[in-house]
């Protein structure tokens, strides 16, 4: 069973390095690629669209040659969203890992995050670094730190070294909307982690109103379980592939 691993903001494929070799101890195919404007991938990031995004993810499983499981991390779930919108036939099945599930309507991620922190008004997420000369953001290794490998051993800095990257802009300005006809048409699973501090869970929850996710599966986990605990997520992963 062919899957496609797509990361999230601020990332690019490396982060999948713990995850990978657990996932093939499952017999499973696996397969990942860095979003265009992210990590060695270059591209200015005003260049860099949702779009863009999505057509990254749709070349790349179509590369693969057969309908495939694609699965979306944080931002990814946008993308994943946005590229099975497009293109309903390359994907067998979704899961969303404590990602953005958007509504139907047009969507603009930045706009939409805002709204969804009004849930948890205790919850404060720091404001990443603009470089609106290359049109990016990037946090630094503390803030990266917190948010996203709170339970994460080891060598945290050079796990930041190795992950973080500088983020387009511009994809969380644009809009991503979907349909019953095509998105709706393949089956969905949520993967919600509880010990989020970039995503909390009370927004995951949230957003899991927004489609039909035929199982919900829950991780006590910080927003990186392919490195916190993969040999867990890859097994929850391989519980839900039909």
């Amino acid at each position: 069973m062919p899957i496609l691993l797509v990361h999230g903001a601020a990332h690019d494929e490396n982060c999948w390095n713990e995850l990978v070799p657990e996932l093939e101890k499952h017999d499973l195919e696996i397969h990942t690629l860095t979003l265009r404007g992210h990590g060695a991938n270059k591209k200015y990031g005003y260049h860099v669209s949702m779009k863009t995004y999505a057509v990254d993810v749709c070349k790349k499983a179509r590369e693969i040659g057969q309908p495939c499981v694609v699965v979306g991390h944080s931002m990814g779930g946008m993308v994943i969203t946005a590229a099975a919108q497009a293109r309903p036939e390359l994907f067998k099945q979704m899961v969303y890992l404590t990602a953005f599930a958007p509504p139907k309507s047009r969507t603009r991620l930045a706009l939409y995050a805002k709204e969804l922190a009004k849930l948890c008004p205790e919850h404060i997420t720091p404001e990443p670094k603009l470089d609106f000369f290359n049109g990016t953001s990037s946090y630094d290794a503390n803030t990266s730190i917190d948010m996203f490998y709170n339970q994460c051993c080891g060598d945290l800095q050079a796990l930041v070294e190795r992950n973080i990257c500088p983020q387009p802009i511009r994809p969380f300005l644009s809009p991503v909307s979907w349909s019953e006809k095509h998105l709706g048409a393949i089956p969905k699973d949520y993967i919600e982690c509880t010990q989020d501090n970039a995503l909390p869970i009370k927004i995951q929850r949230a957003m899991q109103e927004n489609m039909t996710f035929n199982r919900v599966e829950t991780l006590d986990s910080d927003h990186s379980p392919f490195t916190s605990m993969p040999d867990q997520l890859a097994s929850v992963i391989a519980k839900l592939i039909i």
